[in-house]
């Protein structure tokens, strides 16, 4: 049975290695369903968390190759019980009348959501939660019209603290 994964993959800061980590779920075919790059405590390092379903089985398949790419430093698989994840979504929603828009300000801040910017008949809200919490706020709102939907790919940290490779390699 397909299970959601995630790959943390700690790369030098380089052009290309991008692309370098995504082939490997190409040439697998493997559809990543979240990435996000961001910089680390360490300047030089960049953070890749890298969301996909697959079979359990096949995960080490896609690690063992991007451990492999120059540019890494570390690379590991977590289940989604040993992270602390999050991500962020803004909702664009229309509304036609005073009591709609309470209505929506009410379910944004009952489902831990907050209005950022309200003009004329619309309004933007900032969710913030795990991926189901996000998917479950728009259904909530499907009864307004939804103008524009973005989200942020995930963002994960270990829920324990670990000694990672990358405390080694930067003192090396």
């Amino acid at each position: 049975m397909k299970k959601r994964h995630t790959i943390t993959v700690l790369t030098e800061n380089t052009p290309g290695v991008l692309h370098r980590i995504t082939s490997v779920f190409t040439k697998r075919k493997v559809n990543i369903e979240s990435l996000t790059v961001s910089e680390t405590e360490h300047e030089e390092i960049s953070r890749f968390t890298v969301v996909f379903y697959s079979e359990p089985e096949f995960v080490s398949q896609l690690v063992r190759p991007i451990q492999k790419i120059v540019e890494v430093v570390d690379a590991f698989a977590s289940d989604d019980e040993t992270l602390l994840y999050k991500e962020i979504a803004f909702l664009r929603v229309g509304f036609s009348s005073e009591w709609e828009r309470a209505d929506i300000e009410k379910m944004a801040t009952k489902n831990n959501g907050k209005v950022i910017l309200a003009n004329g008949r619309t309004m933007v809200i900032e969710i913030t939660g795990e991926e189901d919490e996000v998917d479950r706020f728009r259904d909530m709102l499907k009864a307004y019209p939804l103008k524009t939907f973005v989200r942020s790919g995930r963002i994960a940290i270990k829920r324990e603290l670990t000694e990672e490779l990358l405390d080694h390699t930067l003192d090396e």
